[in-house]
């Protein structure tokens, strides 16, 4: 299961963030997802961050809770993966491409 949603980005506006809860017992692996995305999605629809989580937000009727995951400030990105700069990010604002 996953959600995306935009967040800000000094040099292009906005980039997407993708929450991802694994919902079966089989392995679920980065490059797997990078390269499912990237196969079927046009390049500026993939993804350039990558959080893993347990759970994601729910409202009342049980949808993803998306406007909650947007409400996290753009410049505290959280434990996530840069697929850009292919890191991992720790609290830390995003560094500009060059």
């Amino acid at each position: 299961m996953c959600a995306y949603v935009p967040v800000a980005d000094d040099i292009r506006g906005e980039e997407i963030k993708a929450y991802v809860v694994a919902v079966c017992d089989g392995e679920l692996s980065l490059d797997d997802l990078l390269r499912h995305t990237r196969e079927r999605l046009a390049s500026f629809k993939v993804p350039r961050y990558w959080e893993f989580r347990t759970s994601l937000p729910r409202t009342p009727s049980e949808k993803i809770a998306k406007g909650e995951l947007r409400r996290q400030p753009s410049h505290e990105l959280g434990r996530c993966y840069d697929a850009a700069r292919e890191i991992w990010l720790d609290e830390v604002p995003p560094l500009p491409m060059p």
